[in-house]
Parts: structure tokens; C-alpha cells; sequence
């Protein structure tokens, strides 16, 4: 992942009035201790006095991360994109256990197999969209637990003390170009929580 998957996502923000700026970090070669210090030094250089944050998969773990470990006081709203803030049972099947070792590195064997996310306070302003479209190769695995998103489970992006949760019919790499993920990440950034009411009417 390069940050050019979220072209499309951060389009839509800056269309609704949002101003955006993309951090990338090295899942395979740097520590997700690292990986955190440098994004809490990125968001030092971000203007404006409240910054919003909104990120994919394991994105969406150092944010959380972040938010414990920093606690900074600039932060508005937070936004996980199908995080595995429980681990991933997927992760843990020998079929897919050493790909994901390859292509994740450390941030594989510290969040997605071994910790997973604890639940904190901090976690108030933060909302979770899971999806439920079951494509990817988590779906060959057979004891990856239902609903999930073809890698994560409905379950496994579920966490105490977060704001608000929903599940979308998405993949979870469909959620980076769906049109109802990202209405609901503008709702939640603006509101501090999902629409829930028509979220089965919003078009993917």
C-alpha cells in the first residue's frame, strides 16, 4: 500500500470542504512503536488547530495506537476503515500465516496475530466501518469467523469504547472506492457518528 488506494476516498473529503494530507508508513521495515512516533511527529506539521484522522486496516490500529499512546490534544474525530482492532483470525491460518509475515513484517506479528487493540477512554471520538461483502482470501480459510469482509471479521473491528460502529456491504478493499463508506466517514467526521437510519440505502 502506497496511499494512492485512498485517491479516491480523499477526493470525496476535499469535494465536501475537508482539507487532506496522506501519511504513509513502512508496515514491513519499521516497528509499529516507530511507525506511531513518526505519525504523532507528522500530525505536529499539520495546520489548522483540529485535525481529523481517517485510515485503512492496520491504518486504523496505529491510529488507535496513536490515540493511547499520545493521547494528542489536536485530534478531532477518528475513522477506522475495516481495522482488525481484535487481531485476525484469518492472519493466524498456516495458508496465510506465512504471506502475511512477507508482506506485512512486524506490524503483522505485533498486531494483526499476536495483541490487537485494548480497550481506553481514549477511544470516544473514534467511529469503525466493518464490512460484510465476503471477498478475499480470508473467505478460504475455514475457521474465519462470519460475517467478515473476505480478511477481517465483523467481530474482529468490534472494540469497547468506541463511538459508534456499522457494518457496510463492502470488501475490504471495496471500502476504499465505495460511495456509502465514505458518506458515512464525511457523517461521522462532521456528527461524531454514523447515519444508521438509511445506511442500507446508500449506494456502494
Amino acid at each position: 500500500m502506497t496511499g494512492a488506494e485512498l485517491y479516491l476516498l480523499r477526493k470525496r473529503l476535499r469535494a465536501a470542504g475537508f482539507r487532506t494530507f496522506q501519511f504513509s508508513y513502512q508496515s514491513r521495515t519499521e516497528n509499529p512503536d516507530k511507525n506511531c512516533e513518526r505519525l504523532a511527529a507528522f500530525l505536529e506539521n499539520m495546520p489548522g488547530d483540529r485535525v481529523h484522522l481517517v485510515g485503512h486496516s492496520l491504518g486504523g490500529v496505529l491510529m488507535l495506537n496513536l490515540l493511547e499512546r499520545y493521547q494528542p490534544v489536536r485530534v478531532g474525530r477518528v475513522v477506522c476503515l475495516v481495522p482488525p482492532l481484535k487481531g485476525s483470525i484469518a492472519a493466524q491460518a498456516p495458508p496465510l500465516s506465512f504471506f502475511g509475515n512477507r508482506l506485512l513484517g512486524s506490524s503483522a506479528a505485533y498486531f494483526v496475530r499476536e495483541k490487537g487493540v485494548a480497550p481506553r477512554s481514549v477511544y470516544q471520538q473514534v467511529g469503525v466501518i466493518a464490512g460484510n461483502l465476503s471477498l478475499g482470501v480470508g473467505r478460504f480459510v475455514g475457521d474465519v469467523l462470519y460475517p467478515n469482509d473476505g480478511t477481517i471479521a465483523v467481530k474482529e473491528t468490534e472494540l469497547q469504547g468506541i463511538k459508534d460502529h456499522i457494518v457496510l456491504h463492502v470488501s475490504h478493499f471495496s471500502v476504499l472506492v465505495s460511495r456509502a463508506a465514505a458518506n458515512q466517514v464525511l457523517h461521522f467526521l462532521r456528527f461524531g457518528s454514523f447515519f444508521h437510519e438509511s445506511s442500507d440505502s446508500l449506494t456502494n
